[in-house]
């Protein structure tokens, strides 16, 4: 019988997830909201501390050297002006 569980480093991401997500779920609970906000507050806040986290503890580190290769940081003159 084959093992369908998968590597512990993914299961090790997928429980701090998890209470991430439980954590939010619980924080919302009490609020005297519709269903559909809270799901909506569960979702911004969660994604938002996924790109928080990744742009300070992955993004310019060892960690992102690895994962995707190195990388710079452009300056504010290599940004083009957004037109509007």
């Amino acid at each position: 019988m084959t093992n369908l569980s998968p590597e512990p480093r993914i299961r090790y991401r997928t429980y701090g997830l998890e209470y991430l997500v439980i954590g939010a779920q619980m924080a919302v609970t009490p609020w005297q909201i519709s269903v559909h906000l809270k799901v909506v507050a569960v979702l911004s806040a969660v994604t938002s501390c996924l790109l928080v986290s990744y742009q300070l503890a992955v993004r310019y580190t060892v960690i992102g050297t690895v994962l995707n290769g190195p990388r710079t940081r452009r300056s504010r003159a290599d940004v083009a002006p957004v037109a509007g």
